[in-house]
């Protein structure tokens, strides 16, 4: 988490720095990590209760919940953003998120709408 931008995002490394900056791709990440939790950590009540609360339950899984929920926040915010609803294939943040100038297209990737889905299925949260 950069202190100067409000939103979770995963940062580029290099040999030499980091760049504020996050790839589309990184938008499966939430679905990934909701996954992991549907096959090894919550049942579906366990489940219903951490979309209620997600402070309800100490565990890892909570944590894992709570990191997942919040970057996709990030990703959905990159779609809602823009005036075609459609995220930038690198936005970069800084103070908020500004897009690449060379990456405003979008190729129509599924990692946002997978995770949206898995994240659903983990919280039954809207």
């Amino acid at each position: 988490k950069d202190l100067r931008s409000p939103w979770l995002f995963l940062r580029e490394v290099t040999f030499t720095q980091t760049v504020p900056k996050m790839d589309h791709l990184i938008c499966f990440l939430p679905g990934a990590l909701a996954l992991d939790v549907l096959q090894n950590g919550f049942d579906g009540e366990a489940g219903r209760r951490v979309s209620a609360n997600l402070s309800l339950l100490e565990t890892s899984y909570t944590q894992e919940l709570l990191i997942a929920h919040k970057l996709m926040q990030t990703c959905a915010h990159m779609y809602f953003r823009t005036v075609s609803d459609l995220a930038p294939e690198i936005t970069r943040f800084s103070v908020g998120l500004d897009d690449d100038e060379g990456s405003m297209h979008n190729i129509l990737r599924p990692e946002t709408v997978e995770s949206l889905f898995l994240m659903w299925r983990a919280t039954r949260s809207q």
